[in-house]
């Protein structure tokens, strides 16, 4: 004899099954409303920011920024190496071939592979290079290298020890810091703004030594070169001179 199918318990089953179904759907469909708010509300501020420049004869001739990413606070200690002489035998074959020059640089500087060349910085006589940390500049890290009759004399550098990272925290778009600086009057009528960078800055010392750099958005236009904190969209002290920041990452 055939065992009977309980169609008590069988229906109890669908019924639970068609409730996490349902709970399923409504779970997706919520996330996806949550995504499309959120990218309107993207969309919207883009759209306003566009509009303010254009009333303003604002105008962008940097190349924009890729999307921007999660970032964590980067802990710090820094050194500071004055004018330092060094001694290297051996003639250089020009002293704008950069290649010849980095790998001799690279046996002789400490860390010197996390620097990158600024070529419109430099002149026959100092070449001049940025810190990075993972691939991103730490503005004010700088590496500047003396050179006198095709032959390296010395340099100075900024050096940026990362003793802790943060959590990654997400950063504000680039039209958000270009509107927080027209807003508050710092980017002024028919002004041009030349460049746009995500990098990190910082200038408080705790009294451990360890200093905090910040992510920030890094404006320059035609009056000057001002950060904005990637996180809290707040305007950073600025104390960096426009012309040691120009080019860092183009």
């Amino acid at each position: 004899m055939k065992p009977r199918l309980d169609w008590s318990k069988a229906k109890s089953i669908l019924i639970v099954a068609f409730l996490l179904l349902n709970i399923f759907l409504v779970y997706q469909n919520l996330n996806k409303e949550g995504i499309l708010q959120k990218n309107l509300g993207q969309d919207e501020l883009v759209s306003e920011t566009l509009s303010l420049l254009q009333e303003k004869q604002i105008v962008i001739t940097a190349p924009l920024p890729k999307e921007n990413s999660p970032l964590p606070y980067l802990y710090v200690n820094m050194t500071n190496q004055e004018e330092k002489r060094v001694t290297i035998d051996k003639t250089l074959s020009s002293p704008t071939n950069v290649e010849e020059i980095n790998k001799v640089l690279e046996e002789k500087i400490p860390w010197f592979k996390e620097y990158i060349y600024l070529p419109s910085l430099s002149t026959g006589q100092t070449l001049t290079y940025i810190q990075t940390f993972q691939q991103i500049p730490l503005f004010g890290a700088e590496l500047n290298v003396f050179l006198k009759n095709n032959r390296i004399t010395g340099y100075n550098q900024i050096l940026y020890r990362v003793i802790n990272i943060g959590e990654k925290r997400p950063t504000i778009s680039y039209y958000m810091a270009i509107r927080t600086l027209v807003d508050n009057g710092i980017i002024g009528n028919k002004e041009s703004i030349t460049d746009i960078k995500l990098g990190y800055y910082g200038q408080v010392n705790n009294t451990d030594g360890v200093q905090v750099l910040v992510p920030v958005w890094r404006v320059t236009h035609d009056s000057g070169v001002h950060y904005i904190n990637g996180i809290t969209g707040g305007i950073e002290e600025t104390s960096i001179k426009r012309s040691m920041v120009e080019e860092t990452t183009r």
